[in-house]
């Protein structure tokens, strides 16, 4: 059975790059792989419970071009299955020991996930406080002097 109109190949965000309302798995793999309590609650909430339920598992990234499960979902005909030797074999290196796996860069730093926990600045003056609030003309001025 062929398709009139074969289906376009999704745009998915596999380069990773984050797409607003896209599922990406580069950046739900980096929001797994970090500690729940740094990621907003709802998402830190998420993650806690996958890494409990896969506790030492590590989890890994396969590009799109790579991944014999996309096929499908990336509009291959059933023509092409039958010579795939990804769709039959698999990946080259899943045969072999996971210490001859290739590297996994996780290319999204914690401030690249959506998710993560924004930090807040809190100030708390007292009676005698020294510090000199009103030679700052904005917060932003006095959040860098507090940096340093």
């Amino acid at each position: 059975m062929a398709f009139s109109n074969p289906p376009k190949r999704p745009s998915d965000g596999s380069d990773g790059t984050l797409l607003e309302g896209k599922f990406n798995w580069k950046m739900h793999i980096g929001e797994i792989r970090n500690p729940p309590n740094l990621l907003n609650t709802f998402v830190g909430n998420r993650v806690s419970e996958i890494q409990s339920l896969i506790e030492g598992i590590p989890w890994n990234y396969v590009d799109t071009k790579n991944n014999p499960a996309d096929l499908a979902s990336r509009g291959v005909f059933s023509e092409a299955l039958i010579h795939s030797r990804l769709w039959w074999n698999g990946l080259m290196w899943s045969s072999v020991s996971r210490l001859e796996w290739p590297q996994q860069h996780n290319s999204l730093s914690l401030t690249d996930l959506p998710e993560c926990r924004k930090k807040g600045l809190v100030f708390i003056a007292t009676e005698g406080c020294s510090f000199p609030f009103a030679s700052f003309s904005n917060l932003t001025k006095l959040r860098e002097a507090s940096d340093n």
